[in-house]
């Protein structure tokens, strides 16, 4: 009888090292005697790493959603009165009437639990978009309590999970941080209110959280660089497109400029606490930090007249576009960003404040090289500066990377309406005493028909104003005369109506 039990035991063993499928209940498996301790640290070994489900396999869970909205306003642009007559003005459409297929997303996720404790999981978020069908987000996950998670793949960070601001609260397509960016065109110059100079989004990282103890929990993610996302071949030069508030610093297209991070850093520290009168509290500090790249870029330059000529007392306003300058390597200043922010809780009612500092993060440390030409005789009046712009960056010396706060309410009506709202305002430095500034007012309101189903309205009122200094550097950074049209001034009044299906 013995002899049967110990053949059925090594038989169940056998099945587990050839099948990962198979399960045992340790609850009835008889234990093995002392003569036969090794097939019980056998067996402890391969519990340690058993399923729980009765597969053995984890659980295939798919959500997704899909979004359609249409938009009607009438945005106002003021251009800048140095622009060249030649200027091909009508490419900016004041018409800002259109239909929109908004967010559309499939996430599959794979979810099992080990015999210790252990969850682990890989999550796959596929952007469902014509010309845009990509795989937006990949990464596993383990996770226990007490040890809390670890995350490494395509996926934000701390420095996106990790913000409590009124910006949170807000419904709809989400304002500034949603589609409004590509429906009007911002004052030249203006940074985004939304994300930290440095902020990774989905560049390949490792992440880890902290349990949350006493209310604290400890965010951080390592990014070695922030242009790396999969298996892209390694690239030293800069990509195609930049991440957070750039921007707002650098001509709008010109990614190819834009400088990057090495060995990206973000911190995180949030504490969360639920009083006993029902008041709710979240709190959160955030920091970004990194080695930016060398940016090899080509400069660009343009004449200055900087007096008033004898022949032409309107030269002291005049600049001509000169021709481009050699390519040279722009170092860049490190990312160094903080944000602040704090939501607060109470019934139906929720309020948001955030606050964003920049810094000088990833600002050129070299950006004009200046030269006198000219010698009185020549057709170039005498005295004239040739001013060289370095790269694509749109502001001087004594430029920063901006700063921004917001403060925003959330108030659930009841289980279908949620009425929301937030407020936006966003400044940087292009030059001692020359800033570019912009204000945003964002409302918004969700009716949710049933589960899945959900219609929403949304008003934006976005202001946005430049400064002569980043006007000009815009406007040098191109040959072509018709490409030369910077907007000074920018108001924009948008009405949203859309609806969403989510599974």
């Amino acid at each position: 009888m013995y002899l049967m039990k110990s053949k059925s035991l090594l038989c169940i063993i056998s099945a587990l090292l050839v099948s990962s499928a198979t399960s045992i209940d340790a609850k009835q498996t008889n234990k093995p005697s002392s003569k036969n301790a090794k097939y019980s640290n056998e067996m402890d070994k391969e519990k340690s790493v058993k399923q729980e489900n009765s597969t053995g396999k984890p659980q295939l869970t798919i959500s997704g959603a899909a979004t359609f909205h249409g938009n009607f306003g009438d945005p106002d642009l003021t251009y800048y009165k140095g622009n060249p007559t030649e200027a091909e003005k009508t490419d900016k459409d004041t018409s800002a009437t259109r239909m929109c297929a908004g967010e559309a997303n499939i996430e599959v996720k794979a979810i099992g639990t080990l015999e210790n404790g252990v969850r682990y999981l890989a999550d796959f978020d596929i952007d469902a978009m014509k010309d845009d069908t990509e795989v937006d987000k990949m990464y596993i996950s383990f996770s226990k309590d007490g040890w809390g998670t670890l995350q490494m793949g395509n996926l934000k960070g701390p420095d996106a999970k990790c913000i409590y601001s009124g910006q949170q609260l807000l419904g709809g397509t989400g304002g500034l941080d949603g589609t409004i960016p590509h429906e009007i065109d911002f004052a030249t110059g203006v940074i985004s209110p939304i994300n930290l100079i440095g902020y990774s989004n989905k560049a390949t990282k490792i992440v880890y959280y902290s349990p949350r103890i006493y209310g604290f929990q400890f965010g951080f993610a390592f990014t070695p660089d922030t242009k790396q996302h999969g298996h892209n071949d390694k690239n030293r030069r800069t990509g195609l497109s930049s991440n957070g508030n750039d921007n707002g610093m650098f001509q709008k297209g010109d990614g190819s400029q834009k400088p990057a991070g090495r060995n990206n850093m973000a911190f995180a520290l949030t504490h969360e606490y639920q009083f006993k009168n029902g008041i709710g509290t979240k709190i959160s500090a955030v920091y970004v930090c990194e080695s930016t790249k060398k940016v090899t870029t080509k400069s660009y330059g343009y004449y200055e007249y900087p007096t008033v000529q004898e022949d032409n007392p309107n030269r002291n306003d005049t600049y001509g576009i000169a021709d481009e300058a050699p390519t040279k390597d722009v170092k860049r200043r490190n990312a160094r960003s903080f944000a602040l922010s704090a939501t607060v809780s109470y019934q139906k009612w929720s309020f948001g404040i955030g606050y964003l500092n920049n810094g000088k993060s990833r600002t050129p440390k070299d950006i004009f090289v200046n030269k006198v030409v000219g010698d009185g005789t020549s057709e170039v009046a005498n005295g004239t500066t040739r001013i060289y712009t370095v790269g694509n960056f749109l502001g001087t010396e004594n430029s920063n990377a901006g700063q921004a706060w917001n403060c925003g309410i959330q108030y659930r009506l009841n289980d279908n309406w949620t009425l929301s709202g937030v407020y936006h305002h966003m400044s940087r430095k292009v030059d001692t005493g020359a800033k570019t500034r912009g204000n945003a007012l964002n409302f918004a309101a969700e009716y949710k028909i049933c589960d899945g189903l959900m219609v929403f309205f949304e008003y934006d009122y976005v202001q946005t104003k430049s400064h002569d200094i980043a006007c000009q550097a815009y406007n040098s950074l191109s040959k072509d005369k018709k490409a030369q049209n910077a907007i000074k001034k920018q108001t924009a009044n948008l009405f949203v109506v859309g609806a969403k299906v989510s599974f």
